[in-house]
């Protein structure tokens, strides 16, 4: 089965537009095998294809478990060649100690519709004689427009093996080899199979290919040839005994190996093994688009061809090389495009031949919009318990979609109404608005999908009902008030606060000053009584007074001397006890006024 993990990232690609939509047909996919019976002799390797029928539907993935009896069978390789699948989450992978071949694998957009479908194909070679079934044990097939499993039917196998040959071809093959052994020839016919080619009707885009077979008891040569005649002989000369050869062809087409052996008398009758070579790309081819209706999506024509293989599909990639391809069957030439925005976008289509080889060519396209919608009346301004209106213009029966978002945020609201066959269209919103102002606009979709340009921005404004704009005002003076207030009240405290710390701090200061007052003016009379004692004894010793005193001092008696000494100390005691008692009364004022 597809892993879990192969089913989720399918399906959410088709969840995300990766996959084109398609419509799903009641009948089911079946899978099968081809051919589904056939005899089969030991030894000789024959294909088995295993090949899908989707009944007209398209169909993105399968995926299968297939059983075989590995007593009487194993597998010698498998390819993918020719495949309709595109990429793998498990490639076809075999084993034969448990019979068992697992595969799955996905096609891109717009998926496989078709029978006989190859996925890949199976070289067995038999082992044993016997009754050999191949059988699906599980199995599935997912549909492209939503996933699911829409498998219906698996067929088996059967191939008959034995030693003998049993088959009408094989009887008259035995007769040959009969009558070979009456001429002396060889007794059994080579059984060719190709590990590089292992289907001989598929092409291959590969040069080198080898061939291999079983050396039967009694050959005693074998002689080989590599060209494009189907009838060739490769002679009665042996080239060896051995049992697989390896060419490389000089150009591509249908080359044939031939092959027979030569026992102890005589050579047997030549096998032949066709060889499909392909290296050769379809012919160089041009793309270009074409736009009939502006309302309708453009198309995308291409056409070539390839000589030998044959083409088998193109892909067409828009834009990106990551993004998934369209795939178109070799019998068409052309897409509708769809799902792309307004402008230029670059093209790529490659075309592809049987054996894989491939040519591309590029192009671009341009997508026109349709005509935006207008917008002719809409609610410029409305109340938190009114519905937003507008109405307008546009293409006849489109789709406006109408955009509304809120200035200043990121969250934008997606309307969706029709306009009618004139044109005319109008919304109303379901909705209530929060206060505030909003920005629209409009663009247009038309019934191909088609998008217009956004048209020019407007915008509406919600507002309160009146008591509540009312209201709210008188709620935000009283705001501004009390705010002043309470800045006014911060302040006198402030200032109450501060005046209360200078005050404490002033009453001290006036202490401390008074304090020095009193003690400098005590300093200062005793210095001044001081000196009027140093006067008067020098006045008494009639000793001169060495420039020490005033000028009107040198002309005076003894006693008048010691009169005026002591008078001017008596005059500037009572001069410093004034001028005390007036600072100290200032003093003593501050100190009540501070109290």
């Amino acid at each position: 089965m597809i892993k879990k993990i192969f089913f989720s990232f399918v399906f959410c690609c088709l969840a995300a537009g990766l996959y084109q939509v398609l419509p799903v047909q009641a009948a089911g996919s079946s899978l099968y095998f081809s051919p589904s019976a056939s005899t089969q002799s030991v030894g000789a390797k024959f294909t088995v294809a295993v090949k899908i029928n989707t009944n007209s539907q398209a169909i993105n993935a399968s995926d299968g478990s297939i059983s075989f009896n590995k007593n009487l069978l194993k597998v010698v390789s498998v390819s993918k060649n020719a495949s309709l699948l595109d990429f793998w989450i498990e490639e076809p992978a075999f084993s034969n100690n448990a019979g068992s071949i697992n595969f799955a694998g996905g096609v891109p957009r717009p998926g496989y519709e078709g029978n006989g479908g190859t996925i890949f194909s199976i070289v067995f070679q038999p082992i044993a004689a016997g009754e050999a079934e191949v059988t699906f044990v599980s199995g599935s097939v997912l549909a492209g427009v939503n996933g699911t499993n829409v498998l219906t039917a698996m067929g088996g196998a059967n191939f008959s093996i034995s030693p003998a040959i049993v088959t009408p071809e094989a009887v008259k093959k035995e007769a040959e080899v009969a009558a070979a052994v009456k001429d002396g020839s060889s007794l059994l016919m080579p059984a060719v199979s190709s590990e590089t080619n292992p289907d001989q009707d598929i092409w291959y885009r590969d040069r080198k290919v080898k061939f291999s077979w079983v050396l039967n008891p009694g050959i005693e040569g074998v002689s080989v040839a590599f060209d494009k005649n189907p009838n060739s002989d490769p002679g009665n000369e042996s080239d060896g005994l051995f049992d697989s050869k390896e060419y490389v062809a000089d150009s591509d087409g249908v080359w044939y190996f031939h092959i027979k052996f030569k026992d102890s008398k005589n050579w047997g009758t030549t096998a032949n093994y066709q060889v499909k070579i392909d290296m050769t790309p379809p012919e160089p081819f041009e793309a270009w688009s074409k736009q009939e209706d502006p309302n309708d999506w453009p198309t995308i024509f291409f056409k070539t061809m390839d000589k030998l293989s044959g083409l088998v599909r193109y892909f067409v990639v828009v834009n990106s090389l990551k993004s998934e391809p369209y795939i178109i069957s070799a019998d068409k030439d052309s897409l509708k495009l769809s799902d792309l925005e307004a402008g230029m976008h670059k093209i790529m289509v490659r075309a592809v031949d049987e054996a894989g080889n491939e040519t591309y060519t590029t192009s671009e396209v341009e997508i026109r919009p349709i005509l935006e919608p207008k917008v002719e009346n809409y609610s410029q301004e409305l109340s938190a318990e009114d519905k937003f209106f507008v109405s307008g213009t546009s293409l006849p029966e489109a789709t406006v979609k109408i955009f509304i978002k809120k200035d200043g945020e990121e969250k934008v609201a997606n309307y969706s109404v029709n306009s009618d066959k004139g044109g005319t269209w109008s919304f109303v919103s379901g909705n209530n608005f929060s206060f505030g102002r909003y920005i629209f606009w409009t663009e247009a979709v038309n019934f191909n999908g088609l998008v217009s340009r956004p048209s020019t921005a407007l915008s509406f404004l919600v507002t309160p009902p009146i008591f509540a704009r009312i209201g709210s005002l008188v709620i935000n003076y009283f705001t501004v008030v009390a705010s002043l207030l309470f800045v006014i009240v911060l302040i006198i405290f402030l200032a109450v606060l501060t005046a209360k710390i200078l005050r404490k701090r002033l009453k001290k200061e006036t202490y401390e000053i008074e304090e020095v007052l009193e003690k400098h003016l005590e300093i200062l009379k005793s210095a001044l009584a001081n000196e009027a004692a140093t006067l008067l004894r020098i006045s008494k010793d009639k000793a001169p007074l060495a420039g020490r005193q005033a000028v009107s001092l040198k002309t005076a008696t003894k006693g008048d001397l010691s009169k005026e000494i002591i008078s001017f100390k008596d005059r500037l005691d009572e001069k410093i006890d004034e001028t005390g008692r007036k600072i100290m009364k200032e003093i003593k004022d501050v100190e009540k006024i501070l109290k």
